[in-house]
């Protein structure tokens, strides 16, 4: 029944098509200090001052149907005498497309967690959660699900073994308040994991802002769990320190996980990540290049990739918004059109309905109704 449901969710996402030529592979190492409670405690370990090293690998492919594909490697030590260890894995894909006006999203992930000092405990799954949003008059309403699977086992002084089943839902409400992102969630979710059994329920909220290299984020939830009720809270500060370096502070205190049963407690970490390698599998061609000059305007290529679409157009300032039909080109589609001088406003239409603007187009903002343009430049002579 679960592999039936993951195969159903690959279907839907991939649409029986083959990914998207463009493509971008990173690798990133990710190093963290931590004062809390390591994951899986289910056997009372305490709260602990350990370090995290890890690995995660990123395919990334572009178009309408996005996908990102990742591999996450890491390993901890509990830095007391005779302190815990443990290494997890993570192997994963996220895919996104536009359903007419409704953003889909959908990840896949198996995982698996071995704790190993002082006792052992091993947990593995398989973890399904399809998200759906859409924007009405400002505000971002987005409908999540989540499907988890599989079994966890302990070998101390006897074996024992036993299930995880998570099945779980939450609403949001979010909308842009001055320069950052607030939203709203009520979540619930029903829970197997040999430790704490039964319902976890409970809402939250959440702020974020940017601030050149740097970003806040603020969050808060009331959770309830078979052992009470509890209160979380985090507070990170992010700084992207240049391109290939990011770093971020997080003081906070976590709630229950439904997962593994481990009880919350008091957090704080101070982590980075260094982005070792970057690069295009497969050419990733501009959205938009510039040509020569023809009867005092410019030549412009528009170019995107779009395999799942039977129909691509055009639309902007320059056609009036009426959609203007382009030509395929393999796994791409084209149009050469004459523009003048000045600021152009743009998007794309895929078959007849569904509007489309690339995450590297050109000059990409919000036009405040929940939909998104793209803008260029043309310079005269």
């Amino acid at each position: 029944m679960d592999l039936a449901l993951l195969a159903a969710a690959l279907t839907f996402l991939y649409g029986g098509r083959a990914p998207a030529s463009a493509q971008r592979l990173e690798v990133r190492l990710d190093a963290t200090a931590a004062h809390a409670r390591p994951p899986a405690d289910v056997l009372g370990a305490g709260v602990a001052t350990y370090g995290l090293l890890g690995t995660r690998i990123d395919l990334e492919r572009f178009g309408p149907a996005k996908g990102d594909y990742d591999l996450v490697l890491s390993g901890g030590r509990d830095t007391r005498e005779g302190g815990s260890s443990w290494v997890s894995a993570a192997l994963g894909g996220e895919w996104a497309r536009w359903i007419g006006s409704i953003a889909a999203r959908a990840r896949a992930e198996a995982f698996g967690l071995w704790f190993r000092e002082p006792f052992s405990y091993r947990a593995h799954g398989i973890t399904i959660a399809p998200r759906a949003s859409r924007s009405l008059g400002g505000l971002t309403f987005s409908l999540a699900g989540e499907l988890i699977r599989g079994g966890w086992q302990t070998e101390d002084t006897l074996e024992v073994a036993g299930d995880l089943d998570v099945t779980g839902a939450s609403l949001s409400v979010g909308r842009v308040v001055g320069t950052g992102w607030l939203e709203a969630t009520v979540e619930g979710h029903e829970a197997r994991n040999g430790a704490l059994p039964g319902s976890y329920t409970g809402f939250g909220a959440s702020y974020g802002v940017m601030a050149g290299r740097f970003g806040i984020r603020v969050d808060g939830r009331r959770w309830n769990t078979p052992a009470g009720g509890e209160l979380g809270y985090h507070g990170t500060i992010g700084w992207q320190v240049n391109d290939r370096l990011s770093a971020h502070l997080t003081v906070g205190k976590s709630v229950t996980d439904p997962v593994h049963g481990s009880p919350g407690s008091f957090t704080a970490t101070l982590g980075a990540s260094w982005r070792m390698i970057s690069a295009e599998v497969r050419r990733v061609a501009p959205v938009v290049e510039f040509a020569e000059m023809v009867d005092g305007g410019r030549k412009v290529r528009f170019r995107i990739y779009a395999e799942d679409a039977e129909q691509v157009a055009i639309t902007g300032d320059f056609t009036g918004w009426k959609p203007r039909p382009m030509q395929r080109a393999g796994d791409a589609w084209i149009l050469e059109i004459v523009l003048q001088p000045g600021l152009h406003h743009f998007g794309f239409v895929l078959d007849g309905e569904r509007w489309f603007v690339p995450d590297d187009a050109p000059g990409v903002v919000d036009d405040g109704w929940g939909r998104r343009n793209a803008s260029l430049v043309v310079e005269g002579a």
